[in-house]
This record gives C-alpha cells, sequence and structure tokens, in this order.
C-alpha cells in the first residue's frame, strides 16, 4: 500500500459518501469528500490530491465537467469516474476524457482499494522513471 495519500471523493448522495470514508477507514489514504462540483474545486484549490474519485451523475455539473475543471487545477490528477448509470457510454465516454480508472456502483470495497492502490503504483512509477531536469548555474 502507498502511504499518506490524500484522496478525494465526490458525491451528492451523502450516504454514498459515508459508506465510501468507511470503506476507506483501515487504509493509509487521508480523505475528503465533498457534494458537489464547487465544494470539490474549492477543496483542489486548498489541497493537492494524489487521486480523485468523482461520481458522473450529479446535480448541475456532472462528474465529466467536473473531471475537465480539476484537471485545470492539476493536469496530472489521476480521477476514477463513478457510476450507477451502467451503460456502455457512461464507460467509453470516461476512458475519452482522459480517466484513470471506472468503477460501478455498488462497490465493493476491495475493488475500490485496489483500483486507488493500483493507480497510485503505476503514477508512482511513472514519477520515479521520469529524468531529472538540471540547471547549471556559476558557468564563467
Amino acid at each position: 500500500m502507498i502511504a499518506s495519500k490524500s484522496v478525494l471523493y465526490v458525491d451528492d448522495e451523502s450516504d454514498a459518501r459515508s459508506a465510501f470514508a468507511r470503506a476507506l477507514r483501515r487504509t493509509p489514504y487521508s480523505l475528503r469528500t465533498a457534494g458537489n462540483a464547487d465544494e470539490a474545486l474549492l477543496a483542489a484549490w486548498e489541497i493537492r490530491f494524489d487521486l480523485a474519485v468523482l461520481d458522473i451523475a450529479m446535480p448541475g455539473t456532472d462528474g465529466w465537467h467536473l473531471l475537465a475543471s480539476l484537471r485545470q487545477i492539476d493536469p496530472g490528477l489521476p480521477v476514477i469516474m463513478l457510476t450507477g448509470l451502467q451503460t456502455d457510454y457512461a464507460l467509453f465516454h470516461s476512458v475519452e476524457l482522459g480517466c484513470d480508472g471506472f468503477l460501478e456502483k455498488p462497490i465493493g470495497r476491495a475493488d475500490l482499494v485496489s483500483q486507488i492502490e493500483s493507480i497510485l503504483i503505476h503514477r508512482n512509477r511513472l514519477h520515479q522513471k521520469r529524468p531529472h531536469r538540471c540547471r547549471l548555474t556559476g558557468w564563467g
């Protein structure tokens, strides 16, 4: 497991946010929840999240539009899209928009934690392989 990672979970249903919090209770992730896109965007300006989980179907701004807004704040933010719609369109459109993972409600705790860990481990490996840039100064 990856330690000390922050996760943003956005869902308009308070019961879903509570269930998500219970699912992550015994993990090393710190969780912040939001009930709508506005709350999520405010949180994203305050905290640099390591991963976001977004419900697609929400009143007002849906998860797909929220994904685009969050990526303007943090272009490298990994995002898992979550839906109860269970349609191929939801999956394909989410992938088109660049999501890193996709889950259908109801979510099993093992599936949720496994997908979060997988994405964060993959992102961590990518950052470790990236060459470091070095700026030389004082020549002359």
